[in-house]
């Protein structure tokens, strides 16, 4: 089976909350889920616009990482 590989273009310093999400392929409420839980922190620079950080997506995925010795 072929593991789908996310990618975060680290050269994007900011994403809308529906691109940071479709980032690390999950869905916009489940965003939102992680920002009110205080998990990926946002940045409000209007009313209508709140980013994410590209880094801090990629941390968050990251911290999920799993050591592999061959076994899966």
């Amino acid at each position: 089976m072929t593991e789908k590989k996310i990618e975060i273009d680290l050269a994007v310093c900011f994403y809308r909350i529906p691109a940071g999400a479709k980032a690390i392929s999950i869905s916009k409420s489940q965003m939102w889920s992680l920002i009110r839980q205080g998990i990926i922190p946002i940045y409000k620079i209007s009313e209508k616009i709140t980013l994410v950080k590209a880094s801090e997506l990629f941390e968050y995925v990251e911290s999920f990482k799993v050591g592999n010795n061959g076994n899966i």
